[in-house]
């Protein structure tokens, strides 16, 4: 099982007695079930937090309690693992008949396991209510659930914990813990105030009804864990760790993205840095698999791309991020015994979507290479990643090479992690309009991806000049009429090519022998690296305000390309998100268009034929 939940050396002496009075945790009761314990003269929650509670040592009593016992309970008004878990054996006996004994026992034993209810849920009404009047006191904005991604701003942390321990204790309220937002909003109040042990607590209150632990295999389909979010490089060389910074591109420019058949603002061509490149080795740490996150220890967390929380229209890319307050996150991972002693990440957010792995993973790699670093490493890859990115490893690690791919949201630890920060930069931003500065492509990336493909690049071949990129088995952005958009395209002379169905040798002579290309907007248009100078490209899109298209201009002027934007009519609410609606192309006006830019196009390349060539002076 999972070892580094609690890190004691970071906590205070307050945190410390805070989680006591969370877990009721009773140091007398723990000594006298476990003697051992008081032989080590260890502080018996010290003892239980660092050792017992992996060792499956379980000091509460789980017996069904007698009314006698009950109500020396209550007149003593102490809390106890009951009143916490809120468990209620009238509707546990009913709502459960096949369970004929000793209930509260077979909760703990096998209902939690099961995903039985403690309670009713509608006994959580009177907390739930206090939680909302609480946050909406303290100008913390959210609707009536907290158990989804989300970022806070929260000012006074502290002020916010006592108001709602004060409340609960003044209508003499015990919140349950199962999937009550009272725990998630102590969580919040508890990270805004540092206390990262007694958050990460609470977020397992909500999430898995108590502490992960053995005894309640609870803790299977993932933990929650909280700590502070460091960049990478600053806390690698705080630690002392190996890194060397490597050479690449310092800023690019990003121009605005022109129309065909919309008017075109011309703006400014805004020049933005980009991120300096470093190579490092990590020493004894997790990764989680399909993201860009990095467990140090119990409460840091190792991320680059969480943006500063004085921009919260920008979205959390990595999805296993619960809740970002201030710089503090809560994570959600599944353990796993998984150790690597030495390896290569090539996983990040989204990282398994063609179009980032290609222009924001893969340069990396490429780029250690080049400098002669962590070459013979194993590679760590995303299990969702494609056939055709299994097969761009191969081509260029070999046969071989050692691959591991890594569940989702799963760890792994390694022993040594080799690791290159990014050179480019991806903001997500889906519901606000874009900025020219969310996504930066480094020009260096792009070297180094023509540099791959070179041996594999070919000009000359007719067939190839022409090219109609299909997108099959989408489920967003769907070019509804694309059956009547191919023929017309087939007969202007167009060839029908699927990316998808292709190996990346054979991507790469397409893209690179390509004269024109007319495509959809979609991951394959990362392969627009692979072009000529000059090539045409023509980008149907739904034309949704939100839509990013800086970037792809920003590509086109690295690569030399005459890219344009064809804007279809958008289905508006055909998906949740208007960037990924589905569109309807306008045949004739596209085909109108494309004969103008190939005439154009021509004509070009015609005159530039007839200019007689300067004859050479020689000194």
């Amino acid at each position: 099982m999972y070892k580094n939940f609690f890190d004691i050396s970071a906590y205070t002496d307050e945190e410390l007695a805070v989680i006591e009075k969370l877990l009721v945790f009773d140091k007398k009761a723990y000594l006298e079930k476990f003697p051992d314990v008081a032989n080590t003269k260890t502080d018996p929650l010290i003892h239980f937090l660092t050792q017992g509670m992996y060792e499956g040592r379980f000091p509460w009593s789980i017996n069904t309690q007698t009314a006698q016992e009950q109500q020396a309970r209550l007149l003593s008004s102490q809390t106890s693992l009951r009143d916490i878990l809120g468990f209620d054996e009238e509707f546990y006996k009913k709502q459960y008949p096949d369970v004929t004994q000793n209930h509260f026992r077979h909760f703990i034993l096998n209902g939690i396991r099961e995903n039985r209810l403690p309670f009713n849920f509608n006994d959580n009404v009177d907390s739930e209510t206090l939680t909302w009047n609480i946050l909406s006191r303290f100008n913390i904005a959210c609707d009536n659930s907290l158990d989804r991604q989300l970022r806070f701003e929260v000012k006074n942390g502290p002020a916010l914990l006592q108001a709602l321990f004060d409340e609960a204790s003044k209508k003499g309220l015990v919140p349950k813990t199962y999937r009550n937002n009272y725990w998630l909003a102590l969580a919040i109040a508890f990270s805004a105030c540092g206390y990262f042990g007694a958050s990460a607590l609470c977020y397992n209150y909500f999430f898995n009804y108590f502490l992960p632990m053995p005894h309640l295999n609870n803790w299977r389909e993932g933990v929650y864990v909280v700590g502070k979010i460091h960049k990478i490089v600053q806390f690698a060389q705080n630690r002392r760790w190996f890194v060397k910074k490597l050479s690449a591109a310092s800023s690019i420019s990003v121009p605005d993205p022109h129309f065909l058949n919309r008017p075109n603002t011309i703006g400014e061509v805004e020049i933005h840095p980009l991120p300096t490149p470093y190579y490092g080795i990590l020493e004894n740490v997790v990764l989680i698999g399909g993201s860009a996150m990095i467990i140090a220890n119990s409460h840091d967390l190792l991320y680059d791309h969480l943006d500063d929380t004085t921009d919260n229209t920008s979205e959390i890319k990595c999805h296993y991020i619960l809740h970002a307050v201030n710089n503090v996150c809560a994570v959600k991972y599944t353990y796993t015994d998984l150790y690597v002693p030495e390896a290569f990440s090539l996983m990040h957010d989204h990282g398994h979507n063609y179009f980032h792995w290609i222009i924001e993973v893969l340069p990396r790699y490429l780029l250690a290479r080049k400098n002669g670093l962590a070459c013979n490493a194993t590679f760590l890859i995303d299990e969702k990643i494609g056939k055709l990115q299994e097969a761009v490893i191969r081509l260029i690690l070999g046969n071989d090479a050692i691959v591991i791919k890594v569940a989702r949201n799963a760890s792994v630890k390694v022993g040594k992690l080799h690791w290159v920060s990014d050179l480019s930069i991806n903001t997500v931003r889906t519901l606000q309009l874009p900025k020219k500065s969310d996504i930066l492509i480094s020009p260096t990336a792009v070297e180094l991806l023509k540099e791959l493909a070179a041996d594999h690049a070919m000009q000359g071949i007719a067939k190839y000049e022409r090219i109609l990129i299909t997108r099959t088995n989408v489920e967003f952005r769907r070019l509804v009429n694309r059956e009547l958009c191919r023929e017309m395209l087939i007969r202007e002379g167009f060839w029908d090519f699927d990316p998808g169905r292709a190996s990346f040798e054979e991507q790469i002579r397409v893209f690179s022998n390509a004269k024109i290309i007319v495509s959809e907007a979609g991951a394959a248009q990362a392969n627009l690296v692979f072009c000529r100078p000059g090539t045409i490209v023509v980008v149907l899109v739904n034309g949704y305000k939100n839509s990013n298209y800086f970037y792809l201009a920003e590509m086109a002027q690295i690569a030399k390309l005459k890219l344009v934007f064809f804007e279809c009519f958008r289905l508006d609410g055909s998906h949740e998100l208007g960037v990924h609606d589905d569109m309807i192309v306008n045949i004739s006006d596209l085909r109108n268009h494309i004969n103008n830019l190939t005439n154009s196009a021509s004509s070009t390349e015609r005159r530039e034929k007839r200019q007689p060539k300067q004859p050479t002076i020689l000194s």
